[in-house]
């Protein structure tokens, strides 16, 4: 072994000789093989304010793993073939998510796969070293917005007690907070998820830069987790009180999102700060990267030809098996449904504080009122998609079953509707807008042999049936409904409704 310096570093075998030209060839069959999840995130990144800090998270992990270069030359390389294990899991939940158009699914395979690439390639001592970038490279999928309607409640939870205490008059009303000086709403922008991403990466970044303990990394990130949440609902708090003090002359429009960067800018900095009196007073000096023994012996000898080979095929049965189940096999077929023996009108379009569901693209839909005697306004929607139409899904995350504009959540709950000797089990989900209207939402999804309410459920179904070569389309199908108490009747009469047209609603011809 010899002494690491700043001049034997650059010579290291595994970036230089064969060795880097078989990790350059299976980090260009990694992006092929992943390409459309990569653009596809990208996209994200570029137009979601969430995850313009992924951008940087590639280039970070690599700047960490050239920080950590004296403990990888010192490390004993040694190819791993038990990581094929996981890594074959990623691959497979890649297809199956590129079968189902599962953008989650096939961002974690892609930004999951590469670390576990690396590991089988360079061995336990070499990952063990590593560990850190390589768990880094996570930070690439954009995941965390399904928090914001949690993020919502939670703040409107939080800033409703402040007020009390302040003695301001105030009525909630859901998401909505009335003051006598007007109306604010915590929106999806109000929520603090923007914030609440950024400073967890933040938090994770400077725990493991900053501190060697474990607990200490963990008490810093959770900090970095609970902080934000209670900075956005203090912000929300600040922003009602200025518009409660200033007769709504300032805090609205424009004004509180520019309140609110500064405001988080400030959080952030009192972090960093109180991160850095931890670490002064109870850290001392790191040497860990200092320079060590290079192993040149085990990298000399280093060989990938087998791991590289073994992972250029996984990799490259993974791409045909892509592209065979994401062809269309059969064109699926729109179901008839006789509407006429319905006794439904339809109306003009509806008022701006009606109810419409928000779908995007179906194949099909219907939309009217159901027009029964002695029974509250009930309101249908049917949306059938074939499951095989690219930018059309029936189970997305930006389909809605309101417009969040006009309405709010207060709530769901399951409901079991009687179905041929069986029960569906449905969603009644109850909505509010700013007027104090109140409706329950009645839904469910009709698919081939299943009916179910839960999301995650029929689009796992659907993409099943995908890949065994089956027919996937499938429908949602919703009532609603206003209502004046959750007990007055209202829910009893979607569920009759529901049953008593199952015959022509959930038969396919």
């Amino acid at each position: 072994m010899t002494k690491v310096t700043e001049h034997h570093i650059d010579l290291i075998p595994a970036f230089k000789s064969r060795a880097g030209m078989f990790m350059l060839l299976l980090t260009v069959l990694w992006v092929t093989t992943f390409f459309e999840a990569i653009v596809s995130a990208a996209n994200i990144w570029a137009i979601s304010e969430i995850y313009k800090h992924c951008f940087f998270v590639m280039p970070g992990a690599f700047y960490l793993m050239w920080r950590r270069r004296y403990l990888i030359v010192s490390a004993e390389p040694k190819p791993n073939y038990w990581v094929f294990v996981p890594l074959l899991g990623f691959l497979l939940l890649g297809v199956f998510g590129f079968a189902g158009d599962i953008r989650l699914f096939t961002h974690i395979a892609a930004f999951g796969a590469l670390p576990l690439i690396i590991w089988c390639c360079f061995g336990n001592q070499v990952a063990k070293a590593l560990w850190f970038p390589l768990l880094f490279i996570l930070f690439s999928i954009p995941v965390g917005d399904e928090l914001v309607p949690m993020l919502q409640e939670v703040t409107t939870n939080l800033a409703a007690p402040l007020l009390k205490l302040s003695g301001v008059p105030f009525h909630r009303n859901g998401l909505f907070i009335d003051i006598p000086e007007g109306r604010f709403v915590v929106a999806e922008a109000c929520s603090g998820i923007r914030f609440f991403v950024g400073s967890i990466v933040f938090g994770v970044i400077f725990a493991h830069v900053s501190y060697r303990s474990l607990v200490k990394q963990a008490g810093f990130v959770l900090l970095s987790i609970i902080v934000p949440v209670f900075a956005n609902a203090i912000r929300v708090y600040g922003i009602i009180m200025i518009g409660h003090v200033s007769d709504m002359k300032y805090a609205v429009g424009a004004d509180h999102l520019v309140y609110g960067w500064f405001f988080f800018s400030i959080v952030l900095f009192m972090l960093f700060l109180i991160g850095e009196w931890i670490r002064t007073q109870y850290d001392k000096d790191d040497n860990s990267l200092a320079p060590k023994s290079w192993n040149r012996d085990s990298w000399d000898q280093l060989s990938l030809f087998k791991p590289a080979l073994m992972l250029a095929t996984l990799l490259v049965l993974t791409m045909v098996w892509i592209n065979v189940v994401t062809q269309p096999k059969h064109e699926t077929e729109q179901p008839v449904f006789n509407f006429e023996s319905l006794p439904l009108r339809t109306e003009a379009r509806v008022q701006i504080n009606s109810w419409e569901p928000q779908f995007k693209n179906p194949q099909f839909f219907k939309q009217a009122n159901l027009n029964k005697p002695r029974v509250p306004r009930i309101s249908f929607y049917y949306a059938w998609y074939d499951g095989v139409t690219e930018g059309s899904e029936l189970v997305s995350s930006t389909n809605r079953f309101f417009d969040i504009d006009v309405w709010s959540s207060l709530g769901q709950k399951r409901v079991s509707i009687p179905y041929q000797g069986g029960h569906i089990s449905a969603t009644a989900l109850l909505i509010t807008n700013a007027l104090g209207e109140k409706k329950i939402v009645l839904y469910w999804y009709q698919l081939p042999g299943l009916n179910t309410s839960q999301k995650i459920k029929a689009k796992l179904y659907q993409t099943a049936m995908r890949v065994l070569g089956q027919d996937p389309g499938g429908a949602l199908v919703a009532f609603s409904a206003s209502y004046e108490t959750i007990n007055d009747g209202t829910l009893k009469a979607l569920v009759n409704a529901a049953s008593a047209f199952e015959e022509p609603i959930l038969n396919i011809q």
